[in-house]
């Protein structure tokens, strides 16, 4: 009752093709590292400008709580310093790990199958059947 695909239209069955891996190419990791660290500079910039204005007004009202925010500003300009030197290793990584000949792959290969049906040969079996 239940057949497989390859004997109802009898052929003979294929194994599963494996794949390719997917790299991303090197521009978009470049142009994605550069959003990045854009960004960053510019947090770091702002963060040191409201960093100058904090330090004048904990200075004036010599209040504790004026005094918790500087180092809380300081804090925060410190991680993004630190988010900056991790985004310029990360890429570098990233770098490291492509290979031009897979880049060239992904570049020159264009699949453009369409998918009809995913599923077990029996649920196509099913299918074809009217089930």
């Amino acid at each position: 009752m239940s057949k497989s695909i390859s004997e109802i239209f009898d052929i003979t069955p294929v194994s599963p093709a494996k794949l390719p891996v997917i790299i991303a190419e090197h521009k978009d990791v470049d142009r994605d590292a550069d959003e990045i660290r854009n960004n960053l500079k510019s947090l770091i910039l702002q963060a040191t400008n409201v960093l100058e204005n904090a330090i004048h007004v904990a200075i004036e009202s010599e209040s504790p709580k004026s005094y918790e925010v500087v180092a809380n500003l300081l804090s925060t300009a410190a991680d993004l310093n630190s988010k900056l030197l991790e985004t310029h290793n990360q890429q570098q990584k990233v770098r490291s790990q492509m290979k031009p000949s897979d880049i060239n792959a992904t570049q020159n290969n264009t699949t453009h199958n369409n998918v009809i049906f995913t599923g077990t040969p029996d649920e196509l079996a099913n299918l074809l059947k009217g089930k």
